[in-house]
């Protein structure tokens, strides 16, 4: 029998590093029983539905952080908590109790109709199918599924105004407005967002009915970061496997990421298999620094996947121009003609001011401030930062993987101009 192209990398797994399911304690999807430094937010959360359990409908949530913070984990930890709570409860009282979590993430189902097909199916699975009805009509069923109290989390809330503000608007009006038009049950809304101006494309009607209780979530720091992979060592590897120098070579470098757990988390696991396919018997710092150089590219293209449609098209703009910086006014001003080509909506400039900042802060472009001389104040400049690899920036523009931030009639345009600019080596 010839050689399987899976020889190489299958590890026999009594020789493993890691314990079994250990790659999964790593992942970013897992939730543990325990979650350090997030105690207090859990807790204030936890405080906020707890009078649904007494028939009360609790206030809308909002909640804001970077990305790796801990927002999701701490809102699906309290899922799971009250899911547990009421368990114990009807075992208890020999009787249901009407009270249900339900989590919906947007960044999947980032259209009207998906979300409100969402929440329906986790009321009464299959009700709604994946395509074909009106918005009308995914509406009045989900009304008529909604019994008791029931808490949606809608994660990557802010994906939901990256392709029309005015429908993002409209269903979270529908949705917060659910519980004046039925009576057999309510629903409130815990929204979670990376981006701590999405708000700002709110119509004011619709920010007053969301804007109940709201928090921020810091970054971790060094220390907070070590102890999170600590815990998670001690449950992915076996003893002594992975050394402490790695663990804080880690948390350092996800401190340095804005205090990115996720990012540290996988740094950690690919030191792990880069140590495994080498058949080493312990996690080393070496190790560590090549998972560092891998991840450093694949960090840069899923950094801008994750991008909202209009901060890739300013990322487009200034890749047309790769060699010019701009000030604010000319990057809208390209920003503009941009989306005249393409034959889409723009953005007011104050709104691609705070974008442009977002960008600058996430280390993909370079605005820099820059004074005008005496009494003719200071201009900000901006181009692209020239360390990060403009192959890396294009694939992350046009390769959503999945995450479908672009319609595909712009994608296909910002490909043709891409083309016509000879811009297309990487295309």
């Amino acid at each position: 029998m010839g050689k399987n192209i899976f020889d190489s990398y299958i590890v026999d797994k009594s020789k493993s590093l890691y314990k079994d399911n250990g790659r999964n304690v790593l992942s970013s999807d897992y939730l543990p029983d325990h979650l350090p430094h997030r105690g207090k937010q859990a807790a204030q959360l936890a405080q906020i539905l707890a009078p649904s359990f007494n028939g009360s409908t609790p206030l809308n949530v909002l909640i804001y952080g970077k990305t790796g913070t801990g927002k999701t984990a701490v809102a699906c930890y309290v899922q799971r908590e009250l899911a547990k709570k009421k368990k114990a409860l009807e075992m208890g009282l020999g009787e249901s109790v009407p009270v249900d979590c339900h989590y919906i993430n947007c960044l999947i189902n980032n259209s009207p109709y998906g979300v409100m097909a969402g929440i329906a199916n986790e009321l009464e699975p299959g009700s709604v199918p994946d395509t074909g009805w009106s918005i009308e009509k995914v509406f009045r069923k989900l009304k008529e599924n909604i019994e008791g109290i029931n808490i949606v989390i809608l994660d990557e809330i802010d994906k939901l105004f990256s392709k029309n503000i005015g429908q993002g608007n409209q269903l979270l009006y529908s949705l917060t407005n659910i519980n004046s038009e039925i009576e057999k049950g309510k629903i409130s809304l815990i929204g979670i967002s990376n981006d701590t101006t999405y708000t700002l494309n709110l119509e004011q009607k619709v920010l007053g009915r969301i804007r109940g209780e709201q928090f921020v979530f810091r970054s971790y720091d060094a220390t907070q970061l070590r102890d999170i992979l600590t815990e998670r060592v001690e449950s992915a590897f076996y003893p002594n496997v992975v050394k402490p120098d790695v663990v804080a070579f880690c948390a350092a470098l996800g401190a340095q990421q804005n205090g990115d757990a996720r990012y540290a988390l996988r740094l950690l696991m690919k030191a792990g298999d880069i140590a495994e396919q080498n058949k080493a018997v312990a996690v080393l710092s070496d190790h560590a620094n090549q998972a560092k150089s891998f991840l450093e590219k694949f960090v840069i293209k899923e950094g801008v996947q994750k991008l909202t449609q209009t901060q890739k098209l300013l990322l487009t703009a200034l890749v047309l121009n790769k060699n010019h910086q701009f000030t604010t006014g000319e990057l809208y001003e390209e920003y503009a003609i941009l989306c005249n080509t393409l034959r889409i909506e723009r953005l007011t400039q104050r709104r691609i001011t705070d974008l442009v900042s977002e960008l600058d802060e996430a280390g993909l472009i370079n605005a820099i401030m820059k004074s005008l001389g005496r009494g003719k104040g200071r201009t900000r400049l901006i181009s692209l930062d020239a360390n990060v690899p403009l192959e890396e920036i294009i694939t992350g523009i046009l390769d959503d993987d999945g995450r479908d931030s672009l319609e595909e009639n712009v994608r296909k345009k910002i490909e043709h101009v891409f083309i016509k600019n000879k811009i297309y080596s990487f295309v």
